[in-house]
């Protein structure tokens, strides 16, 4: 979990941020204004500036049960994994600490599993964990599950995982801390509503605030060239104001102005943010751009159509491939593969 936690953090387009900054510049500078609202109970909600999501996760009359909402590129995973590494501070400074665990709901692919043998499944296919220790840890409340991606289930099947999620809820199953991620447009539509603590939901950045954040990381020159209406709302999200920061070396203010419509200007800043990701320095042999933005393309529409979010190498499936050809090449080199170890283990015993 703490590989998992650290590789995703630095690899976070906020953290990229970091990378694009002079070296002696201090990171403490361009910390995203984080704005926050609780909500606990019947309570009005509270907004609360820059305080770190394991303060919320701390208060008595939380527990550390709680639903973490958002639109769209506010940061809601980014919030779970930098609370997640909190929690593993402190298990590893107390063994008898349950350890936080990350969980992608778009996993959850059938309706009628509990939550609870869900987690064992999910221990064994994610963490290589087996099931007799998945089981015994979940019964033996050992780990804290950290449950991302609610609104990633498809749409008919998520309020059924909310009702499966409070199942998991009720005292008899389960007393320990619980984290649910999901977007604020879709808990909305629920009938049955989790039953956790509070809600904290992440608000979007006023303008003064996206103004503070681009003057700290050298970028409001810039950005007064560019500004449109549209994109002041858009740069309003942690998502899209970053990736602004980190695209400022290739956008062309001049080619910008020209552009007419609103998709233009997206498709501009997309693409400007992608040749800038691609120019990272890479060890062994350059693959082209062109290749490389292709296959993360079949990739994110293979990820789409399998509903999940994501990538494991292991779990390539062979239904993946697109023509005949590649069927038959797959299945020769897998029957040559297992005649070969069949007739080698053969030989070995006859000798």
């Amino acid at each position: 979990v703490t590989t998992e936690v650290e590789s995703r953090i630095n690899s976070s387009l906020h953290n990229r941020v970091y990378i694009v900054l002079d070296k002696e510049q201090n990171p403490s500078q361009v910390e995203s204004p984080w704005q926050i609202e609780v909500k606990v109970g019947s309570q009005p909600k509270v907004t609360l500036q820059n305080t770190e999501i394991i303060t919320v996760f701390d208060r008595k009359e939380i527990a550390g049960r709680l639903l973490i909402l958002g639109q769209p590129g506010t940061g809601k995973t980014t919030m779970l994994l930098k609370l997640a590494e909190k929690l593993i501070k402190r298990a590893n400074d107390n063994p008898e600490h349950p350890v936080p665990v990350l969980f992608s709901l778009s996993a959850w692919k059938n309706d009628n599993q509990s939550i609870k043998d869900w987690l064992v499944e999910q221990l064994k296919e994610k963490y290589g964990v087996r099931k007799d220790i998945g089981k015994q840890w979940v019964e033996n409340q050992e780990i804290i599950p950290l449950l991302d991606g609610l609104d990633e289930i498809a749409a008919e099947r998520q309020e059924g995982c909310v009702r499966k999620i409070n199942d998991f809820l009720k005292p008899e199953n389960w007393t320990n801390p619980v984290v649910v991620c999901s977007r604020t447009k879709e808990y909305q539509y629920y009938e049955t509503l989790l039953q956790l603590n509070t809600s904290l939901e992440l608000c979007l950045f006023t303008p003064q605030q996206v103004n503070q954040y681009l003057q700290n990381t050298g970028n409001l020159q810039f950005w007064e060239s560019i500004y449109c209406e549209e994109l002041n709302q858009l740069a309003r999200t942690p998502f899209v104001l970053n990736i602004i920061v980190l695209s400022a070396q290739e956008i062309l203010v001049e080619t910008w102005q020209q552009f007419k419509t609103s998709e233009e200007r997206r498709f501009y800043l997309f693409d400007a943010y992608i040749r800038r990701m691609l120019k990272r320095p890479y060890k062994g042999k350059q693959i082209q751009q062109d290749k490389i933005q292709w296959w993360l393309g079949w990739l994110a529409q293979r990820l789409i159509e399998e509903q999940k979010t994501e990538f494991l190498i292991e779990k390539i499936q062979p239904y993946w491939l697109e023509n005949k050809f590649q069927i038959v090449v797959y299945n020769i080199i897998v029957w040559g593969i297992i005649s070969g170890l069949i007739y080698g283990l053969t030989c070995g015993l006859i000798t």
